[in-house]
């Protein structure tokens, strides 16, 4: 990134929050422009929804410093209507209350998926998921839907 930075191009580092103390260095040595964290999951569900083992903790860590940095930033979660409903978009609002943005994406089953049993699952509806993004916005300070 050291180098990428020196030939003065703008870097975006795309993260789901499990490295701090990697994130912390990035951000002290202003090495990225923007930030784009997943947010999978309510912290109360997360490894279920991930299917593996998370350190919570560095999730929690990586949140705190991002929203304290000068970083521009954004969170996204990608949601799945077997996964996600509103009780866990309230979940996940609390735990990034006051975020600047948070964007709430259609899962795409046509996409190259890492795990094909997802590759039958429904999507939300374009209506469903701008309602979702609606109750985020009463936790942040923009939530949009991207269809």
């Amino acid at each position: 990134i050291a180098k990428i930075k020196a030939m003065d191009y703008v870097v975006k580092l795309d993260t789901n929050g499990t490295n701090p103390v990697m994130l912390a260095k990035l951000i002290e040595d202003k090495l990225i422009d923007y930030i784009a964290m997943d947010i999978k999951a309510p912290l109360d569900r997360y490894e279920e929804v991930v299917g593996a083992k998370v350190n919570l903790e560095n999730l929690q860590k990586s949140v705190k410093m991002i929203m304290s940095s000068p970083v521009a930033y954004e969170f996204r979660s990608t949601l799945v209507p077997t996964l996600h409903n509103q009780e866990d978009i309230k979940k996940m609002g609390e735990w990034i209350k006051g975020a600047r943005l948070w964007y709430l994406q259609k899962f795409k089953p046509d996409a190259e998926l890492v795990n094909p049993e997802f590759q039958n699952l429904e999507t939300f509806k374009d209506q469903e998921l701008k309602d979702l993004a609606a109750l985020g916005s009463s936790y942040v300070e923009r939530c949009q839907a991207r269809i």
